[in-house]
């Protein structure tokens, strides 16, 4: 996989590394790779998901820091400003044609919600508190709008279910800020360190889930 995406061939690539993380669920790496080929190729839903379940198996990493840094830029991704009037301009990568792609939804979503967040074209005070918010929105939406996808395909299977998860366990806020700290964003580490309870819930429930995921494997 590594080596078709770096020849261009990233759609193969992608067909590959999904086979790696079917293949070992648990392991991390397949989702860090899928998570940097759906980044450079400007899908946002995916890519999001893709971090998001490897940033639930690798916590304390380089590249747990790198994912989560990559996770915001394409939270923020489909948002610019718009030179003509001053205002803020939306570009969706699942406008593709007439038919209806089950994730644009979401992605809609996402982008309305990161544009809100966006004030003369920054990120809105407290920029930690924004972006946090906006993360949140993703897991939280994740399920509900995407009732159109195709229950058999590696998204429905291998992404989505680990972003439910997270929502059905209540912890959707405090995985948001623990992304938001990763990514060594000021004041991120300070909602940590004032919220014991939910970081709590947050690690048993990525306890729990690596459990059940071991288990599995074996």
């Amino acid at each position: 996989a590594i080596t078709l995406a770096q020849d261009g061939q990233d759609e193969a690539a992608i067909e590959h590394i999904q086979k790696a993380a079917m293949a070992d669920t648990a392991h991390p790496s397949p989702y860090y790779v899928l998570g940097s080929l759906y980044h450079d190729t400007g899908m946002v839903v995916e890519g999001l998901w893709a971090y998001f379940v490897f940033l639930q198996r690798e916590l304390n990493t380089s590249r747990t820091t790198w994912a989560s840094q990559f996770a915001i830029e394409l939270a923020f991704s489909s948002v610019s400003n718009d030179g003509e009037d001053g205002g803020i301009a939306i570009s969706l990568s699942h406008l593709d044609g007439s038919s209806m792609n089950p994730l644009l939804p979401l992605e809609m979503f996402i982008s309305l919600h990161a544009a809100s967040r966006i004030e003369n074209d920054s990120i809105k005070e407290p920029v930690a508190e924004s972006i946090a918010e906006t993360l949140a929105v993703v897991v939280r939406a994740s399920n509900d709008l995407t009732v159109e996808i195709d229950p058999y395909s590696f998204l429905a299977q291998y992404l989505l279910p680990d972003i439910a998860a997270l929502e059905e366990a209540g912890v959707d806020e405090p995985f948001a800020w623990f992304v938001v700290s990763a990514a060594e964003v000021a004041g991120a580490a300070e909602w940590l360190d004032a919220n014991p309870e939910q970081v709590d819930a947050l690690v048993q429930h990525l306890q729990f889930e690596a459990a059940q995921r071991d288990q599995a494997v074996e």
